[in-house]
Protein backbone atom coordinates (compact mmCIF):
# COMPACT_ATOMS: atom_id res chain seq x y z
CA UNK A 1 0.00 0.00 0.00
CA UNK A 2 2.67 2.62 0.80
CA UNK A 3 4.34 1.65 -2.68
CA UNK A 4 1.16 2.88 -4.38
CA UNK A 5 0.60 6.17 -2.57
CA UNK A 6 4.28 6.57 -3.58
CA UNK A 7 3.76 6.15 -6.89
CA UNK A 8 0.74 7.89 -6.38
CA UNK A 9 2.28 11.22 -5.07
CA UNK A 10 5.41 10.87 -8.01
CA UNK A 11 2.15 10.63 -10.46
CA UNK A 12 0.78 13.74 -9.40
CA UNK A 13 3.94 15.67 -8.97
CA UNK A 14 4.82 14.71 -13.00
CA UNK A 15 1.24 15.48 -13.67
CA UNK A 16 1.42 19.27 -12.23
CA UNK A 17 4.42 20.99 -12.46
CA UNK A 18 6.00 22.76 -9.55
CA UNK A 19 5.51 26.37 -8.70
CA UNK A 20 9.84 26.39 -7.61
CA UNK A 21 11.61 25.87 -4.73
CA UNK A 22 12.47 27.72 -1.41
CA UNK A 23 10.32 28.45 1.98
CA UNK A 24 7.14 27.31 1.08
CA UNK A 25 8.15 23.78 -0.97
CA UNK A 26 7.46 22.88 -4.23
CA UNK A 27 3.98 24.11 -4.77
CA UNK A 28 2.32 27.54 -3.60
CA UNK A 29 -0.63 27.24 -1.06
CA UNK A 30 -1.71 23.87 -3.08
CA UNK A 31 -5.22 23.56 -2.26
CA UNK A 32 -6.18 27.44 -2.99
CA UNK A 33 -4.97 26.51 -6.84
CA UNK A 34 -7.32 27.18 -8.98
CA UNK A 35 -8.04 23.96 -11.35
CA UNK A 36 -6.23 23.89 -14.63
CA UNK A 37 -7.16 20.45 -15.61
CA UNK A 38 -10.92 19.23 -14.75
CA UNK A 39 -9.66 16.70 -12.00
CA UNK A 40 -7.16 18.75 -10.19
CA UNK A 41 -9.54 19.70 -7.69
CA UNK A 42 -9.35 16.71 -6.37
CA UNK A 43 -5.41 16.62 -6.44
CA UNK A 44 -4.63 19.91 -4.05
CA UNK A 45 -4.72 18.44 -0.99
CA UNK A 46 -2.71 15.21 -1.87
CA UNK A 47 0.74 17.41 -3.58
CA UNK A 48 2.21 18.68 -0.59
CA UNK A 49 1.21 19.67 2.73
CA UNK A 50 1.83 23.56 3.77
CA UNK A 51 4.80 24.40 5.43
CA UNK A 52 4.71 25.85 8.70
CA UNK A 53 5.47 29.85 7.21
CA UNK A 54 3.72 28.72 4.51
CA UNK A 55 0.44 28.28 6.37
CA UNK A 56 0.65 31.60 8.23
CA UNK A 57 1.27 33.83 4.71
CA UNK A 58 -1.58 31.59 2.90
CA UNK A 59 -3.86 32.87 5.97
CA UNK A 60 -2.31 36.82 6.03
CA UNK A 61 -2.54 36.90 2.10
CA UNK A 62 -5.72 35.54 1.80
CA UNK A 63 -6.81 38.12 4.51
CA UNK A 64 -5.51 40.91 2.69
CA UNK A 65 -7.75 40.02 -0.51
CA UNK A 66 -10.96 39.70 1.19
CA UNK A 67 -10.60 41.99 4.86
CA UNK A 68 -10.25 45.65 4.03
CA UNK A 69 -9.13 46.12 7.79
CA UNK A 70 -6.47 43.51 7.39
CA UNK A 71 -4.18 44.32 4.99
CA UNK A 72 -1.08 42.74 4.15
CA UNK A 73 1.23 43.28 7.83
CA UNK A 74 5.13 44.08 7.56
CA UNK A 75 6.14 39.79 8.55
CA UNK A 76 4.32 38.62 5.00
CA UNK A 77 5.40 41.44 3.20
CA UNK A 78 9.10 40.95 4.17
CA UNK A 79 8.61 37.39 3.38
CA UNK A 80 7.21 38.07 -0.01
CA UNK A 81 9.52 40.29 -0.98
CA UNK A 82 12.42 37.81 0.12
CA UNK A 83 10.81 35.00 -2.36
CA UNK A 84 11.12 37.86 -5.20
CA UNK A 85 14.53 38.80 -4.54
CA UNK A 86 15.61 35.19 -4.50
CA UNK A 87 13.63 34.15 -7.25
CA UNK A 88 11.91 31.50 -5.45
CA UNK A 89 8.97 31.54 -7.13
CA UNK A 90 8.68 33.83 -10.45
CA UNK A 91 5.17 32.49 -11.86
CA UNK A 92 3.38 33.51 -8.38
CA UNK A 93 5.61 36.03 -6.39
CA UNK A 94 6.99 39.25 -8.75
CA UNK A 95 7.55 42.92 -8.30
CA UNK A 96 5.82 45.44 -10.38
CA UNK A 97 8.28 47.31 -12.07
CA UNK A 98 7.47 49.28 -15.60
CA UNK A 99 4.63 51.47 -16.11
CA UNK A 100 2.50 53.47 -14.05
CA UNK A 101 0.16 52.78 -11.03
CA UNK A 102 -2.60 55.22 -9.61
CA UNK A 103 -4.71 55.23 -6.46
CA UNK A 104 -7.86 56.01 -5.88
CA UNK A 105 -8.48 58.04 -2.51
CA UNK A 106 -11.63 60.76 -1.57
CA UNK A 107 -9.51 63.90 1.45
CA UNK A 108 -11.34 66.84 2.46
CA UNK A 109 -9.84 70.00 1.75
CA UNK A 110 -7.89 70.32 4.51
CA UNK A 111 -6.07 67.33 5.03
CA UNK A 112 -4.70 67.38 0.59
CA UNK A 113 -3.35 70.51 1.79
CA UNK A 114 -1.93 68.96 4.81
CA UNK A 115 -0.31 65.83 2.82
CA UNK A 116 0.23 67.48 -0.31
CA UNK A 117 0.13 71.35 -0.48
CA UNK A 118 -2.12 73.37 -2.45
CA UNK A 119 -4.79 72.06 -4.68
CA UNK A 120 -4.13 72.60 -8.33
CA UNK A 121 -6.09 75.58 -10.00
CA UNK A 122 -9.35 74.98 -11.69
CA UNK A 123 -9.17 73.82 -15.28
CA UNK A 124 -10.07 76.27 -17.16
CA UNK A 125 -11.82 76.01 -20.63
CA UNK A 126 -9.18 77.98 -23.05
CA UNK A 127 -6.19 76.31 -21.46
CA UNK A 128 -6.79 73.17 -20.84
CA UNK A 129 -10.64 72.06 -22.42
CA UNK A 130 -10.13 68.28 -22.21
CA UNK A 131 -9.77 68.90 -18.34
CA UNK A 132 -12.12 71.38 -17.93
CA UNK A 133 -14.70 68.90 -19.35
CA UNK A 134 -13.81 66.03 -17.45
CA UNK A 135 -13.93 68.23 -14.34
CA UNK A 136 -10.40 67.54 -13.50
CA UNK A 137 -7.17 69.34 -12.78
CA UNK A 138 -3.59 68.47 -12.28
CA UNK A 139 -0.74 68.67 -9.95
CA UNK A 140 2.31 67.99 -11.86
CA UNK A 141 4.36 68.74 -8.87
CA UNK A 142 4.25 66.53 -6.01
CA UNK A 143 7.70 67.31 -3.76
CA UNK A 144 6.00 64.61 -0.43
CA UNK A 145 5.62 61.03 -1.67
CA UNK A 146 2.52 59.52 -0.38
CA UNK A 147 3.02 57.71 3.00
CA UNK A 148 0.97 54.45 4.06
CA UNK A 149 0.77 56.73 7.19
CA UNK A 150 -1.73 58.97 5.27
CA UNK A 151 -3.93 56.28 5.00
CA UNK A 152 -7.63 57.12 6.30
CA UNK A 153 -7.11 53.42 8.41
CA UNK A 154 -3.65 54.09 10.23
CA UNK A 155 -3.31 54.72 13.63
CA UNK A 156 -0.21 55.53 16.23
CA UNK A 157 0.85 52.17 16.92
CA UNK A 158 0.44 50.01 14.21
CA UNK A 159 4.04 50.63 12.50
CA UNK A 160 5.03 46.97 13.72
CA UNK A 161 1.62 45.29 11.84
CA UNK A 162 0.82 47.15 8.25
CA UNK A 163 0.24 50.83 9.21
CA UNK A 164 3.43 52.38 7.54
CA UNK A 165 4.06 49.91 5.14
CA UNK A 166 1.68 48.82 2.71
CA UNK A 167 -0.99 50.53 0.38
CA UNK A 168 -3.30 49.31 -2.81
CA UNK A 169 -2.41 50.90 -6.26
CA UNK A 170 -3.81 49.58 -9.49
CA UNK A 171 -2.67 49.64 -13.24
CA UNK A 172 -5.71 50.78 -14.21
CA UNK A 173 -6.68 55.20 -13.89
CA UNK A 174 -10.15 54.11 -14.54
CA UNK A 175 -10.52 51.64 -11.90
CA UNK A 176 -9.15 54.32 -9.38
CA UNK A 177 -10.47 57.21 -11.07
CA UNK A 178 -14.23 55.11 -10.21
CA UNK A 179 -13.15 54.07 -6.93
CA UNK A 180 -12.53 57.66 -5.85
CA UNK A 181 -15.19 58.87 -7.16
CA UNK A 182 -17.61 56.50 -6.30
CA UNK A 183 -16.62 57.20 -2.44
CA UNK A 184 -17.06 60.73 -3.11
CA UNK A 185 -20.60 60.28 -4.47
CA UNK A 186 -22.05 58.27 -1.64
CA UNK A 187 -19.62 59.90 1.05
CA UNK A 188 -18.48 63.31 0.08
CA UNK A 189 -14.96 64.67 -0.10
CA UNK A 190 -12.74 65.42 -3.06
CA UNK A 191 -12.07 62.43 -5.54
CA UNK A 192 -8.24 61.90 -6.56
CA UNK A 193 -5.98 59.87 -7.92
CA UNK A 194 -2.30 59.88 -7.52
CA UNK A 195 -0.20 58.54 -10.18
CA UNK A 196 3.66 57.33 -9.45
CA UNK A 197 5.82 55.16 -11.45
CA UNK A 198 6.63 51.91 -10.71
CA UNK A 199 10.34 51.58 -11.61
CA UNK A 200 10.99 53.81 -8.75
CA UNK A 201 8.76 52.53 -6.54
CA UNK A 202 8.47 49.01 -4.52
CA UNK A 203 5.38 47.16 -5.86
CA UNK A 204 4.18 43.58 -5.56
CA UNK A 205 2.28 42.03 -8.79
CA UNK A 206 -1.03 40.97 -7.80
CA UNK A 207 -1.53 39.40 -11.14
CA UNK A 208 -0.26 35.92 -10.60
CA UNK A 209 -2.48 35.72 -7.69
CA UNK A 210 -5.55 36.43 -9.67
CA UNK A 211 -4.56 33.69 -12.09
CA UNK A 212 -3.81 30.97 -9.86
CA UNK A 213 -5.21 31.19 -7.16
CA UNK A 214 -8.89 30.76 -5.75
CA UNK A 215 -9.32 33.64 -3.14
CA UNK A 216 -7.94 36.60 -5.53
CA UNK A 217 -9.60 35.59 -8.60
CA UNK A 218 -12.67 37.26 -7.97
CA UNK A 219 -10.68 40.50 -6.96
CA UNK A 220 -8.76 40.56 -10.70
CA UNK A 221 -10.72 43.71 -12.06
CA UNK A 222 -8.91 45.78 -9.06
CA UNK A 223 -5.99 45.31 -11.22
CA UNK A 224 -4.22 45.56 -7.29
CA UNK A 225 -0.51 46.75 -7.16
CA UNK A 226 0.92 46.12 -3.61
CA UNK A 227 2.80 49.30 -2.96
CA UNK A 228 5.92 48.98 -0.17
CA UNK A 229 6.39 51.93 1.72
CA UNK A 230 6.77 55.96 0.51
CA UNK A 231 5.11 56.04 -3.06
CA UNK A 232 7.01 58.86 -4.60
CA UNK A 233 4.33 60.85 -6.95
CA UNK A 234 4.69 62.06 -10.67
CA UNK A 235 1.11 63.99 -10.27
CA UNK A 236 -2.22 64.16 -8.71
CA UNK A 237 -5.41 64.25 -10.32
CA UNK A 238 -8.35 65.88 -8.91
CA UNK A 239 -11.69 65.93 -9.43
CA UNK A 240 -14.51 68.78 -8.74
CA UNK A 241 -15.23 68.02 -4.80
CA UNK A 242 -18.34 66.70 -4.19
CA UNK A 243 -18.23 68.36 -0.36
CA UNK A 244 -15.34 69.76 1.21
CA UNK A 245 -16.20 68.14 4.61
CA UNK A 246 -15.14 68.85 8.21
CA UNK A 247 -11.28 68.50 7.79
CA UNK A 248 -11.14 64.91 8.27
CA UNK A 249 -10.32 62.30 5.60
CA UNK A 250 -13.12 60.59 4.07
CA UNK A 251 -12.97 56.46 4.42
CA UNK A 252 -11.31 54.70 1.79
CA UNK A 253 -13.71 51.84 1.75
CA UNK A 254 -11.85 49.18 0.25
CA UNK A 255 -8.39 50.27 -0.69
CA UNK A 256 -5.77 50.38 1.87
Amino acid sequence: MKLIMENWNNFLNEKIEPDGDGPLGKYVFPSQKLPKEKDDIYLKDTIEPNTEIEEKLQALVISHFQDKDTPLPRNATTAILKMIQDNNYPNIFRAYDQGKVYRGMVLSKEIFQKLFGDLPKESKWYTAPINWIAGKSVKNKVDLPFSPTSKPSYSPGMDTHAGSFVSSWASSFKAAKIFATNEANAQGGIPIVLTADAASNTFIDADPLYKEFLFAWGFREEAEKIGVGDINLESITVYKPMDIGDGNTVSSGGWV
